[in-house]
């Protein structure tokens, strides 16, 4: 059988909450060892929703596993927290959809601040209700995955409708977010004191009451992404020039950075890259050692992650 992941933007009336989606539906054959992925922290919410009876294995912020059918990841720490093993041994079939939200598009949305739930994993219905059930039936009876889209998006506007009168004063923090971001994580609360000209105090409140993190965290996060960005798209690299180039003290403090987010050193991310280690959007793919593994992922692996990642239209991997 084959396995497919493909991705799909967001229409216009969704396009500043959601970055994109992606439908999955994944096959494992007996025999076949853990295909791994790991949540990279980007600072944003995700939400998948399982249809079909799908039932996957997944790990909290705690290191509990435990057994979900759809589920929401708070934006998280840079340190590697959570973690979704998608296949284990013996015939396994997963098939969910992705909502991968823009930096304040959840909030936007269900109107739940980013600081509750902040690096944790959820069941869906925890934080949304019964609603979840309802788009599960529609999900599994729809007849392709442009249909499932369109469920999805009807989902989020409804909710989204439904929350327009709820407030919460968060601006002052997306505001520092923004500009963070801006300046690739390499800001100083100096700068920022004097750019928002307010107190330490009153910057550290306003950011963690709107995006969950201490500001030294959230710089941490951007400062890694736009590494890991850049090195994916390099054939060769000279990581003292990384060191200077993204604002790390020293190579050490890149490596255990990098390492934190990912699990792995950023040269064996390097080496692996569309060998076996395979960045999915904010996912690491990680194959373990054995020749099912390998053979079985070998085509999504070999794809260029850039084609994964679309602004316009549909992209599809086929397995």
């Amino acid at each position: 059988m084959s396995n497919t992941i493909s991705f799909y933007p967001p229409s216009i009336n969704l396009r500043n909450h959601v970055q994109n989606y992606y439908v999955a539906e994944l096959n494992g054959p007996a025999d076949t060892e853990e295909l791994e992925q790991r949540h990279m922290a980007n600072g944003c919410v995700e939400m998948f929703i399982g249809y079909e009876n799908t039932c996957s294995t997944c790990q909290n912020h705690l290191g509990e596993e435990f057994l979900t059918d759809s589920g929401i990841v708070g934006a998280h720490n840079l340190e590697m927290s959570v973690r979704g093993l998608a296949m284990g041994p013996g015939n396994v079939t997963l098939k969910f959809v992705s909502v991968n939200f823009s930096q304040n598009g959840f909030y936007d949305i269900f109107k739940i601040p980013a600081s509750e739930i902040h690096n944790a994993f959820f069941n869906t219905d925890q934080v949304i209700g019964s609603d979840t059930k309802i788009l599960q039936e529609q999900l599994s009876i729809a007849k392709n995955n442009t249909e499932r889209i369109r469920h999805i998006e009807m989902f989020l506007l409804q909710i989204k409708a439904r929350n327009a009168r709820k407030v919460y004063n968060l601006n002052p923090g997306l505001n520092i977010a923004e500009y963070i971001r801006n300046k690739k994580g390499n800001v100083r609360l100096d700068d920022l004191r004097k750019e928002f000209q307010v107190s330490e105090r009153t910057l550290q409140r306003d950011f963690k009451s709107a995006n969950g993190y201490p500001i030294k965290e959230f710089c941490k996060i951007t400062r890694f992404l736009n590494l890991i960005e850049h090195i994916s798209h390099m054939r060769s690299i000279d990581w003292s020039d990384m060191v200077s180039h993204f604002g790390y003290y020293d190579q050490s403090h890149m490596i255990n950075e990098f390492r934190s987010a990912t699990g792995i050193s950023p040269a064996v991310y390097a080496r692996g890259y569309n060998s076996n280690v395979f960045r999915l959007y904010n996912h690491l793919v990680i194959l373990k050692p054995g020749l099912e593994n390998r053979e079985v992922f070998d085509t999504m692996i070999k794809g260029s992650a850039s084609s994964v990642i679309v602004t316009s239209g549909k992209s599809e991997i086929i397995l």
